[in-house]
């Protein structure tokens, strides 16, 4: 039920904009799957390569 709540809402309570959005990108996910009653993604469908080459001089940086 709770998975439910989250792709849709709670029955009777009126979305927001936002929230709807949210919901919107979360089902359009491809990669998006229910493993043991939890909700799974490959991560490299919404890590970018910008963040990775951020994390990677922030590492750097933090081993300098």
């Amino acid at each position: 039920m709770k998975l439910l709540n989250l792709f849709f809402g709670k029955p009777g309570e009126y979305m927001s904009q936002k929230d709807r959005e949210i919901s919107d990108s979360i089902r359009n996910l491809k990669s998006l799957s229910v493993v043991e009653g939890r909700i799974s993604i490959e991560p490299s469908e919404v890590v970018t390569a910008e963040f990775i080459k951020e994390r990677e001089e922030a590492r750097r940086l933090l081993s300098a």
